[in-house]
């Protein structure tokens, strides 16, 4: 049965990227250094290979290859370390933000929202799921450049070769860049939201039987609930074995074509030498260069398998944040903080007030709310009379009602 989705895979990626834009110069700087990190890695291979050969004698330079093929490894580290710095500054910076944006919609929508839902799973969504697109904002982008820069500039560089390195390359790269990730993600989204839905379900019981444990041993409930949450654990470990075989299996493919790749380079060099065109350094160069752009290339499948999560664990932050409340609040709505200032300021002998209950629905009209509000009145010098204190609450209604437009139910 095909899973319906609430939001397309390019809807869900604009959305996500408007709210990274906050990050966008720590977003750029990462993906600079992943891609001048990526292209390091290559000349490592590339130059080393060059180094080797010079130092046996099949070409000149042997020094200008070692000091470039020290200088890419060099640069490896410095790119490595500042992408995952700049990477997760904006990362973790963006996810709290987030989480206030999650609460401020379950303000809004509650509490007829939370009827039938159990808190458990809204608390996995605003802890789990969100940390979860960590993944997104820290470790997506600049793979993304990465394996659209490597390819092309391995191509160029096949093609000054010789073009016939090039041709070959081509559909392996289109395979491994463009076919496999999307096939994947297209293939793969509902595992990764079965596995996020599951593992929400899973993490709500076990927190809502430790909230109730108390309960549950009066009521003598404990194999009830344990009964419970071993079926939810089978439920998360078959979405996780769907999700594992998922992931091997995209994994699998790119180091198909990986060897395929390696195998026509040699069977390509072997058709150039037939013909008298042999280039041994420019063939053992390319060849060390393709293998490290392939690599890169072929780690986008471990960032798309992180993808379905992410996918999964946004469709159940955006459900909520969309989600339309059952009552839509006036355009200037007093509010509860309004209300308790009030009655504070109302009367001297209002020492504490503490809000304890909001209420919208059946009984109160529409754009409005019942609230309810626990007061402490005290006299410093003396102790109030059941007379005073009736007079003092009928005065602080007098003012609600003047300042607030607030009535008595």
């Amino acid at each position: 049965m095909k899973r319906k989705f609430s939001y397309s895979m390019k809807k869900m990626n604009r959305r996500l990227l408007a709210i990274g834009r906050p990050i966008r110069n720590y977003i750029a700087i990462s993906t600079v250094a992943s891609v001048l990190g990526a292209l390091s890695h290559m000349g490592l291979m590339g130059f080393g290979a060059l180094w080797l050969l010079a130092a046996a004698g099949f070409c000149d330079g042997m020094m200008t290859y070692a000091a470039l093929t020290v200088t890419c490894a060099v640069l490896i580290a410095v790119c490595r370390y500042l992408e995952g710095l700049f990477s997760h500054l904006g990362a973790y910076g963006i996810l709290a933000k987030m989480r206030v944006h999650l609460f401020d919609a379950i303000d809004r929508i509650s509490p007829a929202y939370m009827i039938g839902r159990e808190t458990g799973d809204i608390m996995n969504i605003a802890v789990a799921d969100i940390e979860t697109l960590e993944y997104f904002f820290a470790h997506t982008i600049g793979p993304m450049f990465t394996v659209i820069l490597l390819p092309v500039t391995t191509v160029v560089l096949a093609w000054f070769v010789n073009p016939l390195y090039a041709l070959v390359l081509i559909p392996i790269y289109i395979m491994i860049s463009v076919v496999l990730p999307l096939g994947a993600l297209i293939a793969g989204r509902g595992i990764g939201m079965r596995y996020r839905e599951e593992l929400g379900d899973l993490k709500s019981k076990i927190l809502e039987s430790v909230y109730s444990i108390r309960d549950i041993q009066i009521f003598g409930a404990g194999n009830r609930k344990m009964e419970d949450v071993m079926k939810a654990n089978s439920q998360v470990n078959k979405a996780a074995l769907g999700l594992t075989l998922h992931r091997q299996t995209i994994a699998s493919f790119p180091n198909f074509f990986i060897y395929l790749a390696r195998i026509l380079i040699l069977v390509c060099a072997g058709y150039l030498a037939s013909k008298g065109i042999d280039n041994p350094v420019g063939t053992i160069a390319i060849s060390f260069a393709a293998t490290a752009s392939l690599s890169s290339s072929f780690s986008l499948t471990f960032v798309v398998t992180s993808l379905l999560e992410a996918y999964g664990a946004a469709e159940r932050i955006f459900k909520i944040e969309d989600t339309l409340p059952e009552t839509e609040e006036p355009e200037h709505a007093v509010t509860c903080g309004e209300i308790q200032e009030t009655i504070q300021k109302a009367s001297p002998l209002v020492s504490e007030v503490k809000l304890f209950d909001i209420y919208r629905g059946k009984g109160v009209a529409e754009g409005k709310k019942s609230v309810a509000f626990n007061l402490v009145l005290r006299a410093d010098d003396r102790s109030l009379t059941a007379e005073e204190a009736d007079n003092d609450v009928k005065a602080i209604l007098a003012t609600l009602e003047a300042k607030c437009g607030a009535v008595l139910r």
